[in-house]
């Protein structure tokens, strides 16, 4: 019999008894011409393939000890193993010029792969499950029959679904042994070593024919077409290292898909780090561009991995430089691990996996120019401009009857009865404001200043300069739905009232001084003050942020402070539509053992060399290292959370303790 001819029978035949036949001896001396990709191969009835329906859902390791779930986990494994039955018999027709050596290798891999399907009939048919009980799912066959060439083939079947395989088999083997089948778990465990075989052909091929001087990881990426992505190459459970590289795959490789990540069906979003909003919006105001100082810049550049832990793993980072994968595996030892890493173009554009790609949604640090200008022809929603002024916010308190603060327009309308600090309308984390004392003189460097600033953004803010005893945010997510509210975030800032670090405990009282914390949660007039967080605030707020037509992450800075002898608060000092470290810190308690106090602290070159380091590096390299609970998340101790490798201003150091 011809290759060809027993290929055709595998493809088109209607019932299972024909596929799965053994071929006599075969010969290739008349490959036949190539096919064209049929719809789907030919099936029996009740086993048709619907990429539309729903398949069954996969079954958890828990629920292994059921026979059934048994019997279902094996039907999926039966499916994928007829599909690639099928889709080699595929390559033989769609390539007859193919080399020899390749067409009789698939021909010996096909073989194996019957012998798997009729395996898994067996023991499906032991825990009293028929093929076709479930639905079955073609995203195999729309995947991998449209290959154009036998490198897409490899790639797509041999190194990416086969590969997965080397992790499913042995972890299932494991799991099946432990659930009291050890029939179906020596099943899986001689599968795996089939696997591995198959992988090492595919591999073979691979290499002979990609491209020369292309690393096998970068190609591997390259030739495959979206939906696919080397996650697409990880099965359930461990990851398999050495089954990986007893398939011949190299150390660089396994390094690479092991830390990989892209959603598997899931819509991501993107992720941006800009956080200099204030600034590229007083800019555009003022109609001209804006060019960080080179410290600014810096900083931005020492922190934008950080807004990688905002969302999932299976999002999207937008990152201005390639993120190093020792820096990935760094994060990966206390169980932190970054979504897909996609970089900007060299002209600062983006790149065309987040360009072309079906996004959920787009989550820059802020909706400022510089990110509406980045996504232009992504994002048609207008840009908030005016809800990043701090008149915004003062606006705002007035209508709360919140009394604190005003508008000057030049010197003269200052009076110098108290202690007052002075904000510029747009600036960040306390950049841009200046403490007057009561009895200080109106110098000529103060009106300078003021007029600079009256001059660039129109105005100025004036607030009373009070004492304050604690500093803290609620982060909130404005939604179609209205405004939610996130957490409540503890905040430090230095004596110029600049951050230094935001704190989170799932008991916000916890790291409150007695006598803050009474005040804070006594009833007045008859509900806790705190309560004014949950229900008035976004009451208020919420309508006014639908009319800006804003959506997203945004926090409300408060205080609690001391009047007259007493404690006061203060529960909107400024409103930041925008992502925040106190919601930084939120997210990233989330990632750490459950019930600890997490600290996010910013710590600049400069106090590194107050305590005697002359290098951030240094200074990381001084901290005491974290302790992993079970599940290999910090419980206690300090990690730096960018690389202090090539911080050049910054560290952002994450504290995670059991004490507040």
């Amino acid at each position: 019999m011809e290759i060809h001819e027993f290929a055709q029978r595998v493809l088109f035949s209607s019932t299972l008894e024909e596929k799965l036949a053994p071929a006599p001896a075969l010969t290739d001396h008349q490959p036949g011409p190539a096919i064209g990709t049929p719809a789907a191969p030919g099936r029996p009835a009740g086993l048709s393939m619907n990429r539309r329906v729903q398949a069954a859902p996969f079954p958890k390791d828990p629920h292994l000890m059921d026979e059934e779930q048994r019997g279902l986990l094996l039907h999926f494994f039966c499916n994928h193993e007829l599909l690639a039955t099928e889709l080699m018999a595929l390559v033989l027709l769609k390539f007859p010029e193919a080399p020899h050596e390749f067409r009789t290798g698939i021909v010996q891999t096909l073989h194996e792969e019957q012998q798997h399907t009729r395996w898994y009939l067996e023991r499906m048919a032991a825990c009293g499950v028929r093929f076709g009980d479930f639905r079955l799912n073609g995203f195999f066959w729309e995947n991998i029959a449209p290959m154009s060439t036998p490198l897409d083939y490899v790639t797509r079947l041999s190194l990416t679904f086969e590969q997965a395989n080397l992790d499913y088999a042995r972890h299932y083997s494991r799991v099946l042994r432990e659930a009291g089948d050890p029939a179906s778990a020596a099943l899986l465990a001689r599968i795996y070593r089939d696997e591995i075989g198959h992988v090492s052909y595919g591999l073979k091929w691979f290499r002979r024919w990609k491209t020369a001087g292309v690393s096998e990881w970068d190609a591997y990426r390259a030739l495959l077409p979206f939906p696919l992505s080397p996650s697409r190459g990880k099965g359930g459970g461990v990851f398999n290292r050495t089954g990986r590289l007893r398939a011949g795959l190299s150390e660089e490789y396994v390094r690479e898909i092991e830390l990989f990540e892209q959603s598997r069906g899931r819509t991501p979003n993107v992720f941006w780090f800009n956080p200099h909003a204030e600034a590229a919006v007083a800019a555009a105001l003022a109609g001209r561009s804006v060019t960080p100082r080179r410290a600014v810049a810096e900083l931005a550049l020492d922190l934008e991995t950080l807004a990688g832990f905002l969302g999932h793993r299976d999002d999207l980072l937008l990152l201005s430089r390639p993120l190093p994968t020792a820096e990935r595996e760094r994060l990966k030892t206390v169980g932190l691990f970054l979504p897909q890493v996609e970089t900007l173009t060299e002209s600062g554009e983006l790149p065309a996996a987040v360009r072309d790609r079906n996004l959920n949604g787009i989550k820059p640090w802020a909706w400022s120019p510089d990110a509406a200008r980045l996504f232009r022809g992504l994002r048609h929603d207008p840009v908030p401009h005016a809800l990043f002024s701090k008149t915004w916010a003062l606006e705002f308190r007035q209508e709360l009857g919140l009394e604190f603060g005003r508008v000057v327009h030049s010197a003269d309308d200052l009076s110098g009865g108290r202690d007052l600090v002075l904000k510029a309308p747009y600036g960040t984390s306390a950049q841009k404001n200046l403490r007057w004392l009561k009895g200080e003189a109106l110098t000529p460097a103060l009106r300078r200043w003021i007029g600079r600033i009256v001059a660039e953004q129109g105005k100025l803010i004036v607030e009373p300069w009070v004492q304050r005893r604690h500093d803290f945010a609620a982060q909130y997510e404005m939604t179609a739905d209205g405004l939610r509210r996130i957490a409540l975030t503890h905040l430090y800032n230095d004596t110029r009232g600049q951050f230094v670090a935001a704190s989170f405990h799932p008991k916000f009282g916890s790291q409150l001084d007695e006598d803050t914390a009474r005040f804070l949660m006594e009833k007045h007039p008859c509900r806790p003050r705190l309560a004014f967080f949950d229900d008035e605030l976004p009451a208020a707020l919420a309508p006014r942020l639908r009319a800006a037509g804003f959506h997203g992450a945004l926090g409300v800075d408060a205080f609690v402070h001391e009047q007259d002898g007493r404690l006061a608060l203060q529960p909107v000092v400024e409103i930041n539509p925008r992502y925040t470290m106190g919601r930084l810190v939120y997210e990233l308690s989330r990632r750490v053992s459950p019930g600890r106090t997490v600290r996010l602290e910013l710590v600049h070159r400069s106090r590194a060399r107050t305590v005697g380091h002359e290098t951030l590096e240094s200074f990381a390299a001084s901290l005491a290292p974290p302790l992993l609970d079970a599940e290999g998340k910090m419980c206690q101790g300090n990690f730096v959370l960018n690389d202090p490798r090539e911080a050049r201003q910054v560290l952002a150091v994450l504290t995670v303790g059991r004490q507040p």
